[in-house]
């Protein structure tokens, strides 16, 4: 009987026979359920479509998710699943467009993104599963949902990591999560990610050090330093997790106090490290004290070694209007397709290509967002048909934060309606965009 009759009859029906609020929308959750367990998923896609534009008191925006939350859970059919998603993904999309965010509206879209991303990452989709997890964890930040929730979050895509063996990618997360909850009453957290890096750390510091030895043999000097300062950053979130030192901490310690004479590091900040790091080897500190070297550390390894971009390229309506090149001559050489003009308006067209057969296979605004290119990546960020591309020789969380807030800058001071009709030259591009970019990216490159 409830599974035959439209939806507008069952809101009908509701508003009828029930004054709360709470009892309508449990009502109308009940009505989906039963269009799930009769797993007409035509009929409950339609279903959904029209739930979105209603425009009722008792059926809130969280109350809307959670039901296409319960959809998407429920729904086997791999054709209609994936319409699902690109409904809610567009859906979700307007919400911020158009409405202020709750911390309660945020915990429910950060949820809906988490079983989403636990789908893919069944279906074996793993890097739309990683993009729907990092944006997940960029909401849950950015409106300070409760740390437990972003615990869970951060865990499910370090597991992720580990599963394909990104190490570097998972441990980095680990610190992110123990930060998140360090000062939470809930310890077991704490204890979780203190755990997790202390079994990532042994592999990574050694593959860090194998290569920077490697690396000194060959020559390349300056690859040899990047790897050295990989793995102090490692043993510095030990000592930051820690607050001590270990056996294995001053073994590692050790370590890369011999690659670095080796290595000949003689900058004014290298010798001053290389004394920190002998004498943590032999001296008793106070953990304040410990706390406060690994910060400095730390500090010094993220300053050190930031990301290196080559190609920053901004792509409009599929066409590219701005570009900057970085790469050294030797880049240039090795990728020169990307650092020329014409690779670049064939790779935006690559690109749109590639996004659109992922928005048919997956459904709404599913693109390309990481690409591997060699030795190096290209990371792309996309809104409004703006998309803006880096070919950088890592990707990290920062960076790709710095993209995001570019293009929200970008289209808060209104280059869709300054540049919609699409006739403008280069010049006028670029002196729209040129402090944009000076904003977004001066700690990453120097424009000329």
């Amino acid at each position: 009987m409830i599974a035959s009759m439209s939806l507008q009859e069952q809101i009908d029906f509701l508003e009828k026979n029930f004054d709360i609020p709470e009892d309508r929308a449990e009502g109308l959750k009940f009505y989906f359920s039963n269009l799930m367990e009769t797993q007409d998923f035509l009929r409950m896609i339609s279903a959904i479509e029209e739930l979105l534009t209603v425009q009722k008191s008792w059926l809130p925006t969280i109350v809307k998710l959670k039901i296409m939350e319960e959809s998407i859970i429920h729904c086997s059919e791999e054709i209609y699943l994936f319409e699902l998603i690109g409904t809610m993904k567009e859906y979700i999309n307007r919400i911020f467009e158009t409405e202020m965010i709750s911390e309660a509206l945020a915990v429910q879209i950060v949820s809906t993104f988490k079983q989403i991303a636990e789908i893919f990452a069944r279906q074996g989709i793993y890097q739309t599963a990683i993009d729907l997890y990092s944006e997940a964890i960029t909401i849950g930040k950015s409106f300070k949902i409760p740390n437990e929730n972003q615990a869970i979050l951060i865990y499910d895509l370090l597991r992720t990591y580990e599963s394909l063996e990104r190490m570097k990618d998972a441990f980095e997360l680990a610190f992110l999560g123990y930060k998140t909850v360090e000062h939470s009453p809930v310890i077991i957290w704490r204890h979780l990610f203190e755990r997790t890096l202390e079994v990532f750390s042994s592999h990574l510091i050694q593959t860090y050090l194998r290569s920077a030895e490697g690396m000194a043999w060959e020559g390349d000097l300056e690859t040899s330093k990047n790897q050295t300062i990989n793995a102090l950053r490692v043993v510095a979130v030990l000592l930051r997790i820690k607050e001590g030192t270990t056996h294995q901490i001053r073994t590692a310690l050790d370590q890369i106090r011999t690659v670095m004479v080796r290595q000949r590091l003689v900058g004014q900040e290298e010798v001053e490290i290389y004394d920190i790091l002998g004498q943590l080897m032999v001296k008793e500190f106070k953990r304040t004290k410990i706390k406060t070297i690994a910060d400095s550390l730390i500090k010094y390894c993220d300053l050190a070694f930031i990301p290196s971009i080559s190609v920053l390229l901004v792509i409009y309506k599929s066409t590219p209007i701005y570009s900057i090149t970085l790469g050294n001559d030797m880049q240039k050489a090795q990728n020169r397709s990307i650092f020329k003009e014409e690779g670049q308006v064939l790779f935006s067209a690559l690109l749109s290509a590639v996004s659109s057969s992922m928005e048919e296979t997956l459904g709404g605004q599913n693109k390309v967002k990481h690409i591997e290119y060699g030795s190096q990546t290209i990371v792309v960020e996309s809104r409004d048909e703006v998309d803006i591309l880096l070919l950088v020789d890592r990707e990290t969380t920062e960076l790709r934060e710095s993209m995001i807030q570019f293009l929200e800058n970008v289209l808060s001071k209104g280059f869709v309606e300054m540049f919609s009709d699409g006739i403008h030259s280069k010049k006028e591009y670029r002196q729209f965009l040129d402090p944009i970019i000076r904003e977004a990216f001066n700690r990453y490159i120097q424009m000329r």
